[in-house]
């Protein structure tokens, strides 16, 4: 019985919902002592939160049907009432006025969101009170335990590949991306890198993105007066200016004879690669940025967790390149590295 219930448990962790998230999943050949079981840091700070992304703003939980008979009942017909996701919130009484059944019913019978950069109000806005948020916690966990950032991950990982391998072409859709217009077109949502430019930009010659952002994040008025400070009156820069100026960028880029075009382009298609030197005076958090027409290279800067949801998914699955790299490395881990893994102890032949 206790074999039975741990490969059932397998089968449905491994064949059925990662199957889901990589489709590509190779099959299990067999067990190895050379492999690493950890979980990496990638897939629990990163991949793994991506269940934040598909929670709905309501939830669906059975209710007693119009023949009287209740969740779990012989003869139910699927019935629905609706709770606000915040008011289900570590609510026990709320469980217990519904019951597991009408619980379990309700979660079949929802669809979640995508699986993309947009988190919905109550996990946003509400779960762990203001003014916290639970997808900036998301980011700053994975800068706390030391996350690569996006293109970090994807140039470690494509590093890795190329040298241990004489067909660099396995390597290029994990390759790192190489100007805001290549992470752009690699988009799940294009309409996103606007506030991608406004979240990471760094340049401040022409757009002066980081100077603005600077000043939305101080929350400094137009006097130059901080929250708190004797005549303060509002702020000077808004959210909503900030995604104006990255507009900005985007239609001078596609507009040639907007003044700003040649700036923009530089902006949008220069290619560089930061370089780490704490030493440097012009470093920032110890990366230094290349000039003299390199372009803008905030896009390095993206963090893995909200770059990994937004980027274009894989034709087969849900996730893309970076994610699904995680994935299948968390996949083969748990397959070919435990000695309990249900299709290694069976007899063979007997799981087919």
């Amino acid at each position: 019985a206790r074999i039975i219930t741990e490969s059932e448990y397998n089968h449905v962790a491994i064949d059925q919902f990662v199957a889901t998230l990589y489709p590509m999943l190779p099959e299990f050949v067999s067990y190895s002592t050379d492999i690493d079981m950890s979980v990496s840091l990638e897939f629990s700070q990163a991949v793994y939160r991506l269940g934040h992304s598909m929670l709905m703003e309501k939830l669906q939980i059975g209710i007693q049907d119009a023949n009287g008979n209740n969740p779990g009942d012989p003869g139910y017909n699927p019935t629905f009432t609706e709770e606000g996701l915040f008011d289900a919130f570590l609510n026990p009484d709320m469980y217990a006025q519904y019951g597991p059944a009408a619980i379990a019913v309700g979660l079949m019978n929802e669809t979640g969101n995508q699986i993309d950069e947009f988190v919905t109000a109550g996990l946003q806005q509400s779960l762990v009170g203001v003014p916290l948020d639970l997808a900036a916690l998301n980011i700053a966990r994975g800068r706390d335990v030391g996350l690569p950032t996006l293109n970090e991950f994807r140039k470690q990982v494509f590093d890795g590949l190329t040298q241990n391998s004489s067909n660099n072409s396995n390597a290029s859709g994990i390759a790192p991306y190489s100007s805001w217009e290549d992470f752009g077109g690699h988009l799940r949502n294009p309409g996103s890198l606007v506030n991608f430019i406004a979240a990471y930009g760094r340049e401040n010659d022409v757009f002066h993105l980081q100077d603005m952002r600077e000043a939305y994040e101080s929350g400094v008025d137009a006097s130059g007066n901080l929250p708190g400070d004797p005549g303060y009156t509002e702020p000077s820069v808004t959210l909503q200016d900030l995604r104006a100026n990255a507009q900005k960028i985007l239609d001078a880029a596609a507009d040639p004879m907007d003044p700003l075009h040649d700036d923009a382009v530089m902006f949008m298609r220069g290619e560089g690669q930061p370089t780490y030197d704490p030493t440097n005076p012009n470093a920032v958090n110890g990366w230094v940025f290349s000039g003299g027409g390199a372009g803008d290279q905030g896009f390095w800067d993206i963090d893995l967790w909200i770059g990994g949801l937004a980027e274009q998914p894989l034709f087969d699955g849900p996730l893309g390149t970076s994610f699904s790299f995680i994935m299948l490395d968390f996949a083969q881990r748990m397959q070919d590295g435990d000695r309990f893994y249900y299709l290694y102890r069976m007899p063979m032949g007997h799981h087919l």
